[in-house]
């Protein structure tokens, strides 16, 4: 558990996600970054429909989170 009076690594939530789609792509055998340009199109579609930045935020991440748990189970099946 994190104590409020720890000291923050400056590391940002959406710098981890990104990270771990980095991994998403390796493990589906997919570009490097495909995870990231499908987030890129999502956002520019949101911008089309003028979408707030609280939903924006949102679909972030749920495009970039959308596989992670998938590339683990891929592997189990070869």
């Amino acid at each position: 558990m994190v104590a409020a009076d720890d000291a923050d690594s400056g590391l940002r939530l959406a710098e981890l996600v990104a990270a771990f789609s980095l991994a998403t792509d390796l493990g589906l055998g997919q570009p490097m970054e495909h995870v990231l340009r499908s987030w890129l199109i999502a956002g520019r579609l949101a911008d089309r429909v003028d979408l707030g930045e609280d939903v924006r935020a949102s679909l972030f991440y749920v495009m970039t989170l959308a596989w992670v748990g998938c590339a683990g189970g891929r592997s189990l099946v070869r």
